[in-house]
């Protein structure tokens, strides 16, 4: 089940940042406007910080490991039984307006509004995206590692779903929003941790989504 699948998100994953005016360029054009995520939060993805800085890391249900062709990727220390929360990400409401895009808004996510009717309208002039505290001290035992768990590879298969934690009918700029994954099946030990980003993702590797 990929993200586009989940019912009920009031903020659904784009891998471009309103690109209505760079139609007829190449993503890799467009892709070299934008900031790079990890020289703008370099420490994000060192995994020797991210394991200092996690209280109580040794107990938690996953961990960090390198991947031979994904970079950082989240893994299970133990089985983690269906349903269970895994791990969580934190994002900030930005206005277009006061907002520069990291890495092509890789980490972006879309903003909906919902009206008294129940309908779903695109927020044209809001953004999610990582900020300064997307990264921080784990609720319980489960760290705020969303933003490093990568889609499956071709030999994998998704095992987690992504639901929203603080759902709000209206998100105004400055809002933080915090999503939370759940083990959709059985996951086995060292097994890696992977979701599908969803259709608009753009990618330049082959994955099983």
């Amino acid at each position: 089940m990929n993200i586009f699948q989940i019912i009920s998100l009031l903020l659904l994953p784009v891998s471009e940042i309103s690109l209505s005016n760079n139609d007829e360029q190449s993503d890799e054009e467009i892709f070299e406007e934008y900031e790079n995520a990890n020289e703008v939060f370099p420490h994000f993805f060192n995994i020797t910080y991210l394991n200092e800085q996690t209280p109580n890391y040794e107990h938690m249900r996953t961990y960090l490991k390198e991947t031979p062709n994904k970079g950082i990727g989240v893994f299970a220390k133990r089985k983690i039984l269906a349903d269970r929360l895994v791990m969580l990400y934190k994002l900030k409401i930005f206005n277009y307006d006061n907002y520069n895009s990291l890495s092509g808004g890789e980490y972006s996510f879309k903003v909906l509004k919902r009206l008294e009717n129940g309908t779903e309208i695109t927020e044209e002039s809001k953004t999610a995206d990582i900020f300064d505290e997307t990264f921080g001290k784990p609720r319980g035992r489960i760290p705020f590692w969303g933003f490093l768990s990568n889609e499956p590879s071709l030999n994998q298969s998704e095992n987690v779903r992504c639901e929203i934690d603080n759902q709000k009918d209206v998100y105004e700029e400055g809002d933080i929003i915090i999503y939370k994954f759940l083990a959709d099946r059985d996951i086995e030990k060292d097994e890696e941790i992977t979701w599908c980003y969803g259709d608009s993702y753009i990618r330049d590797y082959e994955s099983n989504c």
